[in-house]
């Protein structure tokens, strides 16, 4: 989905929740939509349940951050590159960025 088509998704999707008191089950890989959308989150790596829990604390999961990401969720303190420099890793996982500026979370 384009930026546009899944701002237009979520705000849909919120829409009838909210109109029709409905519970949705949302089977998606588009992190910012689960993220925008979603109250609670599920995460399945090939098959297996992961983790679970609110959006904003799935999206720090070191496991999910492997899973979706690459790599894996334990690294060496001090890896080396191909070229036998030192790699550098931010302190902070990857932010995923919402649909909706100025969203915290999945709650409408």
């Amino acid at each position: 989905l384009s930026p546009e088509e899944a701002l237009g998704l979520s705000t849909t999707l919120r829409e009838l929740r909210d109109r029709l008191r409905l519970t949705i089950l949302m089977i998606e890989h588009h992190v910012p939509l689960v993220a925008e959308v979603c109250d609670y989150v599920y995460v399945l790596n090939f098959g297996e349940l992961l983790t679970e829990g609110e959006p904003e604390a799935i999206q720090r999961h070191p496991e999910v951050i492997a899973a979706y990401l690459g790599g894996t969720a334990e690294s060496p303190a001090e890896p080396e590159a191909a070229d036998g420099d030192t790699v550098q890793f931010a302190s902070e996982p990857p932010e995923w960025p919402l649909l909706a500026e100025g969203k915290s979370n999945g709650t409408a």
